[in-house]
């Protein structure tokens, strides 16, 4: 399990006009995780984490493999512990 409220920092702390595309990126991969796509999934998250450590002036390295390692079965916890827009929180109603 990871640090919900350092995963959230991370995505609160992005600079700049991507910060909502990072987060949308992150909550569809996690979305498509959940529903069986997990390939496809794990390579949006992937990407958008690798992406976030190499413009964040903190290493993330740690949190993001935790993240990884553990996704499955927490999809939704990880996906809700971002700042969401509203039509991605819609997709993880259960």
């Amino acid at each position: 399990m990871i640090d919900q409220v350092e995963l959230h920092h991370v995505f609160d702390s992005i600079p700049g006009d991507g910060r909502a595309l990072y987060i949308d990126v992150f909550a569809t991969g996690c979305y498509l995780h959940r529903i069986g796509s997990k390939k496809a999934g794990l390579k949006l998250i992937r990407d958008v984490l690798h992406r976030i450590n190499r413009i964040s002036s903190k290493d993330h390295s740690e949190l993001f493999q935790n993240t990884i390692t553990s996704l499955s079965g927490n999809e939704k916890k990880y996906a809700l512990a971002v700042p969401l827009r509203a039509e991605f929180r819609s997709l993880f109603k259960d």
